[in-house]
């Protein structure tokens, strides 16, 4: 089967954000609490392999790179869905 007659074919998305370091603790809190809806939103999305990590470059310095994989075929419904989950795409 040729690659492009397949349904769907895994996109690769990285994202990488500064993050003030007096927000770290409560965006720690926030992440290890997801709220449900929003981790409904992101398997309904066929989002998967979805991983955040904080990280300082230089002293003082932070940033969150996240990683995922977006598995289903486009459709307007998942885009709205993931811009509104995630502010891109």
């Amino acid at each position: 089967m040729n690659l492009n007659e397949t349904k769907s074919e895994v996109q690769r998305y990285g994202m990488v954000i500064g993050i003030k370091p007096d927000k770290i603790e409560e965006y720690k809190q926030l992440h290890a609490n997801a709220w449900p809806g929003v981790l409904k939103t992101i398997r309904e999305c066929n989002i998967r392999n979805y991983s955040i990590y904080l990280k300082e470059v230089e002293p003082g310095n932070y940033y969150l790179f996240s990683y995922f994989e977006y598995t289903g075929v486009d459709s307007d419904d998942h885009a709205i869905a993931l811009n509104l989950t995630f502010g891109f795409i």
